[in-house]
């Protein structure tokens, strides 16, 4: 009886063996960050799991996906992108969107702002009716205060970004901020309507920016509008020409008209009789 017994406690703690696989919890788009909302591990029998199959948080943290993947979907290590790559729309943060902003190393230096700082945006233009001499006659106002940089030339790690002080560095040519749609628009506007200059903010300075010195959208509507219709409405300029030539034909006695013609690349010398009348002189003055 003993011996019956050990036959079938031997025949019954036969294991098999299995192994944890990382898989999809939800759809996860490319770029997409991985995490307990969108992924976790599930237990798969030792001959059915894949090679290059993710076993371990360690081979997924910091990376993301290369493709569109479906819940239930075992994922493996040649689907992941490279440690630190990551899609940019990913980390825009939800109702904000992202801005690009010209500027050139006079403005910020190179090496000075890096993603995840904070800067103001100011803007220098013209006012409408006011005359410009020598830069005298200029205003300067802040468009946006205190938003975040989330880009250099497309550029989101620091560790990429040219150092301050390289003598080889390359200057800078975008800043990308991130933005509300309002502040876009704004942003568009008063780069329709001036230059646009950024200031480096203190990392804890969130101090508000005195309202007469903020930038007046009204005002640069019409400053736009104007600027439109001057370049509209500008008269063509006129370039008077001298009367035709006058003289006596020596045989009729008569007035001739000496005129030019052009027809294409010919040109010719007529002569016409005037009239017996005195012509008629044409009162070209506006209004007549």
């Amino acid at each position: 009886m003993m011996g019956v017994q050990q036959v079938l406690s031997n025949q019954g703690g036969v294991k098999t063996e299995s192994g944890q696989v990382l898989v999809a919890k939800a759809e996860i788009q490319p770029g997409q960050p991985l995490d307990d909302t969108n992924v976790e591990f599930k237990s798969f029998p030792a001959g059915t799991i894949p090679e290059g199959a993710v076993v371990s948080k360690e081979q997924f943290l910091d990376r993301t996906l290369k493709f569109r993947t479906f819940p239930g979907s075992q994922i493996l290590e040649p689907m992941l992108d490279k440690k630190g790559n990551r899609n940019a729309s990913s980390d825009v943060r939800d109702g904000m969107s992202v801005a690009s902003v010209p500027i050139d190393q006079t403005m910020t230096g190179v090496g000075l702002i890096h993603p995840g700082d904070h800067v103001d945006v100011l803007v220098t233009y013209r006012p409408v009716g006011s005359r410009e001499v020598n830069g005298v006659g200029k205003e300067v106002k802040t468009v946006l205060e205190y938003v975040e940089v989330f880009a250099i030339d497309g550029v989101r790690d620091p560790n990429l970004l040219p150092k301050a002080g390289d003598p080889k560095a390359v200057p800078m040519k975008t800043v990308q901020l991130q933005v509300t749609g309002d502040q876009a628009r704004l942003l568009k506007l008063a780069g329709d309507v001036g230059t646009i200059y950024l200031t480096l903010r203190a990392m804890n300075d969130k101090h508000r920016i005195d309202e007469k010195e903020l930038f007046d959208p009204r005002v640069a509507e019409i400053a736009v509008v104007k600027n439109s219709e001057e370049r509209d409405l500008t008269p063509p300029v006129v370039v008077e020409k001298p009367a035709p030539e006058v003289k006596l034909d020596p045989k009729s006695g008569r007035k001739k008209w000496k005129i030019e013609i052009i027809a294409g690349a010919e040109r010719r010398i007529d002569e016409v009789d005037l009239p017996e009348q005195e012509p008629v002189t044409l009162n070209t003055a506006k209004g007549t």
